[in-house]
């Protein structure tokens, strides 16, 4: 009987970052769809500006999730 191969932790965080941001994404995207429809640019542009944000964090940890499945190979 072979060992039982244990998770990779740090994979684990880095995959459950990404998926936070792309779920934060989706309810920003949400949000501002229905926002669209009022008319409300201030609004509009803070949940755009907050869309932005969150891009850039969903992609620097992207980023360091395919970083370490290269260097650590899982």
């Amino acid at each position: 009987m072979s060992p039982k191969v244990q998770p990779c932790v740090v994979r684990e965080q880095l995959e459950n970052l990404v998926q936070g941001h792309l779920q934060q994404l989706a309810a920003l995207a949400t949000e501002e769809v229905g926002l669209v429809k009022t008319g409300d640019m201030k609004l509009i542009l803070e949940i755009d500006k907050r869309i932005e944000n969150e891009l850039g964090g969903k992609e620097r940890a992207l980023g360091a999730l395919n970083e370490h499945r290269h260097e650590h190979g899982c």
